[in-house]
């Protein structure tokens, strides 16, 4: 299925002119190539689709850092998301817990979100990692979140 199928389908449905290409100016088309860009991405955040999970590698510098997560990440896999080799790091903390950590290097036991950032403690040493299991945002083919 292709967004010229989904677009022509759409536009049978409901009395459109069928576009020739899914790049057409007309103004319904438009709008309907919008509407399936908007579904698909509510579609992604509305269910943890197994082939939506993914992971990425965080090196640490040596230095207390926030890493900023991959540009399509939307959130965390459910139970066992952050590892640093083989064991699990534990998020949860509030701000005011956060705050209090005096920063050290070492193997992380906490982690930290804030936003689409990610930071540890202790923090990972330089050219130390941890793995992050997240869902992305990137459901159409052509890897992005938009066809």
């Amino acid at each position: 299925m292709t967004l010229l199928t989904i677009a022509q389908d759409v536009a049978r449905n409901t009395a459109l002119d069928v576009p020739a290409t899914a790049s057409s100016t007309a103004r319904e088309i438009v709008n309907v190539v919008q509407f399936i860009n908007d579904t698909g991405l509510e579609l992604a955040r509305r269910v943890n689709w197994g082939a939506l999970r993914t992971t990425t590698t965080i090196t640490g510098t040596g230095a207390t850092a926030n890493f900023a997560l991959p540009a399509y990440y939307l959130k965390l896999i459910e139970g066992g998301a952050v590892f640093a080799g083989s064991v699990a790091v534990r998020g949860g903390l509030s701000p005011d817990e956060w705050a209090a950590l005096t920063p050290v290097e070492g193997t992380p036991r906490f982690y930290r979100l804030r936003g689409s950032s990610i930071s540890f403690y202790p923090f990972l040493a330089n050219a130390a990692t941890a793995t992050v299991h997240y869902q992305s945002t990137a459901w159409a083919s052509n890897g992005t979140d938009r066809l």
